[in-house]
């Protein structure tokens, strides 16, 4: 889904990728810093958040020193105490020869509503959003990484690992998961909104298409894009699941049933 754009704006577009944990956020910004044009810095909305040393590399590179470049290597927090600050900066004018800055944010990382009403009118704003439609991949693979606490693989996935999850953990979680994708479609409906399936994203068939779709959202000429990051999990979820039986019975009847395919 795209919106129609509104005038050009000055400065960098500002680009944000917005979702939760484990719909592909990590590979979508992976894949955005290897076009030329693009610089994604991660979650700055995070208290904590690190910069790894390839974003720091690619703004090193940039002549002359933009403003964002300068301000970052000046202050490394900028952006984690005043995120804000942060999206000033890389809306500045002499931002340097970048054309789109951007930035990662979940769902949680905002208390309250002032700060994403205060996000969506940001100018020059570009929101992508990603959704993953299988809700039960995303919670296993949620606690699958809080259980190994791998978040991210740049080799082959490794081995099934087991997990059990209650039936109301699961319920709660689709529940509320379903809600803030809805949430979040409404709140930036009428801005320039584009949005991206985990499924078609991780999708040989699928990506490059969708990936053209993307850098043509944003203005900029359509470059192959690679990653080294790598899918933590391709077991089907009926072996992965230790009670995943249980649960598929329980959850017959209702609007999750088709979550729960017979193995």
């Amino acid at each position: 889904m795209q919106i129609t754009r509104s005038r050009p704006e000055r400065g960098n577009k500002l680009l944000m990728l917005l979702g939760s944990e484990r719909t592909g956020s990590n590979l979508l910004e992976s894949l955005l810093n290897n076009h030329p044009d693009i610089l994604c810095l991660g979650e700055v909305f995070k208290f904590g958040a690190g910069r790894s040393a390839v974003r720091f590399k690619k703004l090193a590179a940039l002549e002359p020193a933009p403003a964002i470049q300068g301000a970052l290597l000046q202050d490394p927090r900028l952006g984690l105490d005043d995120p804000f600050q942060f999206i000033r900066v890389a809306r500045a004018e002499d931002a340097g020869p970048l054309q789109v800055v951007g930035f990662r944010v979940f769902y949680n990382h905002l208390p309250g509503r002032m700060p994403w009403f205060k996000l969506r009118f940001q100018p020059g704003l570009h929101v992508v959003h990603l959704v993953r439609h299988n809700l039960l991949a995303q919670l296993y693979s949620l606690q699958r990484a809080l259980k190994t606490q791998v978040w991210v693989v740049r080799e082959s996935p490794q081995g099934t690992v087991p997990v059990e999850i209650p039936y109301d953990k699961c319920r709660r979680f689709f529940e509320k998961r379903s809600r803030e994708v809805s949430l979040f479609r409404r709140l930036f409906a009428g801005r320039r909104y584009f949005e991206l399936s985990f499924e078609h994203l991780v999708n040989p068939e699928k990506q490059p298409a969708r990936l053209e779709a993307l850098q043509q959202f944003l203005g900029l000429s359509a470059k192959p894009l690679v990653s080294s990051h790598r899918r933590l999990n391709t077991t089907p979820l009926p072996r992965c699941i230790a009670n995943y039986d249980e649960l598929r019975a329980r959850f017959q009847g209702t609007r999750w049933a088709e979550l729960f395919p017979a193995e």
